[in-house]
Order: C-alpha cells, then sequence, then structure tokens
C-alpha cells in the first residue's frame, strides 16, 4: 500500500457529497430540542413503553446482514445519532442495535441483524420528533426493501422534522428533468425563449451544488447568478449550463474512473457513469433544447473527484467534450493514473483545459504542476488552449470554488469580439 495519507484524509469526503473544509459536527448540546427526550417514543407512531433496549427477537447469529448507507442533510447534527427503526424490531426510534455511524457530515453507516422477508422502515434521530422528512418538508410513507440474505442499502434523506428544508436559492430560468436515475437542472439564458439561436453547454458534476443552497451539502457555486450577471455585462457568451446530480453515496463510485486498491472503497465506475451521460442525458438535453453540439461548443466542468472527472472526459470523449475545467481534481487518485492517461491519449484534435488548484490544499500544488507537464508534454500550448491556475489562498472547498468560478466561466465562452 502506498503511503498517501494526505488524500486519504479526505476520501470519507469523496465517498458522499461534503467537503472535508466543511465539516461542521455540532455539540453535544445540539442533542436536545425544547419538548423533546430521547427516550420517549412522541409522534405518527403510538406504539407502547418499550424501551431503547429493544433487539430483535431472533439469534442475531442466524439473520440477513443488512448494510444501510444514507445520505443527510449537511446541517445534521453529530449528536443525536441516526437509527433504522422499522416493523422489524418494533418501531423503536431509540433502539441502540439499530443505531448508525457517522462516516461524515453527510453520510451515516451501520450494519444490522434484519429478518428474512418484506420489512418497512424510516430513519429517525433518536426520537419520532426528529423523523425523516420530503425534499419540502412532507409526511413521507414507509420505506421498504425484500430481505432475502446479506445485502447493502443506499438511502437519501430529504430533510429532518425537526429541521426544515432551506429555501431554495435559485435565480433566472432554470428548468428540471430526470435522466440517470437522478434529477439534472438546466439553466437557459435570458432571451432563449424568444432568440431562436443554439447555444454552447456546459456540464457541471455535483449537481446539487450547482445551483442551489436549498440542496447543496456544502454551499452552492451561484452558476446561475454569475452566468446572469456575466451575461448581462457582456463578458461571456450566452449558454446553457447543465448540472448533474451525483449519487450521493455512490459518488465515490462514480466520480472515479478507475479502482484504487489502496482504498476500501475502491471506485472505478467513473467511465461507465460518463459512458451513461454521454449515450443517454446529452441526447435529451439535445433534443429538448437547442444547443450547439460541437465539440468546441460543449464544455464539461468538476472540483475535486468531479474535477479528476472533467479532466478525464476530455481525453476519453473528445468527440463531445472539447473543454473542460478541473478545479482543484484529485489528480492523486489511483497513483496518478490521471497523468499517465492523459500521456497515453494524447492532446485531441481542438480540446482546451483549464485546471487550478489552491495553495492552501494540502499536496494539490505539486499534482497539478505535474498535470500543466503532462498535458504540455502532448501539445498543448499554456495560455492559448491551456490554462493552469495556482490560486493563492484557495482551499478546498465550495466557498472557494464559487469565488473563482466567474473567470472560469469567461474563460470557457468569453464574450464574441
Amino acid at each position: 500500500m502506498s503511503t498517501r495519507t494526505a488524500p486519504f484524509l479526505c476520501l470519507l469526503a469523496f465517498a458522499a457529497p461534503w467537503s472535508c473544509a466543511n465539516d461542521d459536527i455540532s455539540s453535544a448540546s445540539d442533542a436536545q430540542i425544547p419538548g423533546a427526550d430521547l427516550s420517549e417514543d412522541i409522534g405518527a407512531r403510538d406504539l407502547g413503553s418499550a424501551g431503547p433496549d429493544v433487539v430483535n427477537p431472533l439469534d442475531a447469529t442466524t439473520l440477513p446482514q443488512v448494510t444501510f448507507r444514507v445520505t443527510v442533510p449537511a446541517d445534521t447534527p453529530e449528536f443525536p445519532a441516526v437509527y433504522v427503526a422499522g416493523d422489524f424490531q418494533g418501531w423503536q426510534p431509540l433502539s441502540e442495535p439499530h443505531r448508525l455511524t457517522r462516516k461524515s457530515p453527510e453520510l451515516w453507516e451501520g450494519t444490522l441483524s434484519i429478518p428474512l422477508g418484506l420489512i418497512a422502515y424510516k430513519y429517525v434521530r433518536g426520537t419520532w420528533l426528529r423523523v425523516e422528512k420530503g425534499p419540502r418538508g412532507e409526511e413521507l410513507g414507509d420505506r421498504s426493501v425484500e430481505v432475502n440474505g446479506d445485502l447493502q442499502v443506499e438511502d437519501t434523506v430529504a430533510s429532518w422534522a425537526d429541521r426544515p428544508p432551506r429555501p431554495s436559492t435559485i435565480v433566472g430560468d432554470v428548468r428540471s428533468l430526470e435522466a440517470l436515475g437522478r434529477t439534472v437542472l438546466v439553466y437557459l439564458p435570458p432571451g432563449y425563449e424568444t432568440s431562436g439561436r443554439t447555444y454552447p453547454v456546459l456540464y457541471m458534476f455535483d449537481g446539487q451544488n450547482v445551483f442551489d443552497a436549498a440542496t447543496s451539502f456544502a454551499g452552492e457555486w451561484g452558476a446561475d447568478e454569475a452566468a446572469e450577471q456575466l451575461i448581462a455585462a457582456g463578458e461571456i457568451e450566452a449558454l446553457i449550463i447543465v448540472a448533474i446530480a451525483n449519487g450521493g453515496a455512490q459518488r465515490l463510485e462514480e466520480y472515479t474512473p478507475w479502482r484504487d486498491a489502496d482504498f476500501s472503497t475502491p471506485g472505478g465506475g467513473g467511465q461507465a457513469h460518463l459512458q451513461r451521460i454521454v449515450q443517454e442525458l446529452k441526447p435529451t438535453v439535445d433534443a429538448r433544447f437547442r444547443t450547439d453540439t460541437a465539440p468546441q461548443r460543449t464544455a464539461i466542468a468538476g472540483s475535486s473527484l468531479g474535477g479528476l472527472m472533467a479532466a478525464y472526459a476530455l481525453h476519453a470523449h473528445p468527440d463531445v467534450f472539447g473543454r473542460a475545467a478541473a478545479l482543484s481534481p484529485s489528480i492523486w487518485w489511483d497513483d496518478r493514473r490521471l497523468l499517465r492517461f492523459v500521456e497515453t491519449t494524447g492532446r485531441p484534435d481542438g480540446a482546451w483545459a483549464y485546471a487550478d488548484m489552491g495553495t492552501g490544499e494540502s499536496g494539490g500544488v505539486p499534482a497539478l504542476r505535474a498535470l500543466r507537464d503532462a498535458w504540455i508534454g502532448v501539445g498543448f500550448t499554456a495560455g492559448t488552449d491551456l490554462f493552469v491556475e495556482e490560486i493563492s489562498g484557495g482551499v478546498h472547498n465550495e466557498a472557494s470554488w464559487r469565488a473563482r468560478f466567474p473567470d472560469i466561466l469567461r474563460r470557457l465562452f468569453p464574450a464574441p469580439e
């Protein structure tokens, strides 16, 4: 095993959608809210006085082992913990055998002994006053899963009963469509409905963070605000921005093109995920909106592992993506395999690349310089079709990426002269 310790400290950040610089752990004082007692079973289910020591009635060693992985809102406190309550354990919201472990601010996980058969369950934080709710704070029906043996369950909690969802901050004309089994948001520039023209398109990873604070897990990029202001000022060409939500707990799998055996979650599903974007999502966007489909008019961007994927896409699908912006890319993944991939594939015809790294990102700048050298080595020209920036004081979080995003838009699609 190699000794890449600095990136490993942030690996859980990549395994779930959060920024390692925003590990805002709540204090134990958050464990209580007025009128609530963690030992009480209050609310939608009146199930008597069974206490928190309820366990499965069967011998746990003979039961299937079900791993629950649930992505939760970024402001979910560390205390009280997240529990799985269901018909298999008497709907007890504070049963210790059914408590999950916090892996990151947005990811809780635990392996529980569950009886065979169809089970109903919900996620709850110690009392029914803190049961999970829908995206708008609405009541939800019970979840269900068929347990036929050991399995892994992936879920997402949109909001909690005691922590109402945040208001939307979207500006401009932003529309939604369902693709790739998730929500995709599409920003349309001013005048789109009446112009009749086609527009260049920027595809962006981690779509939850692109437009809206209500869905962001560590702050939004404000891509809609930036585009509105820069288009109005005549600083950039009017464009369409497509924000592709990540897969929550599947983010690491989707955003790594190769497996990395140094980690317990080795990833490697990025090639397949990008293939689905190319074969399923892009044709849907092109059919529904007036897009300029030329590669030089189609860009892709992302940060961290999303930045790794953007750089990868430029070389893996040059017939689709002619421009890429990789912010704080995770070049370190799989022993810097991206560098070898660049050297092997060479410079695609007409390709244009941008990459950056903050000077406050541990170990990132040397890797960025190595990527710059690899790109120059295959024929890119600095200042013409290659722009590599070391951001003074920049760190690895959404606030830093938001601050430099307007300049990236100016570089990607400058206003016609």
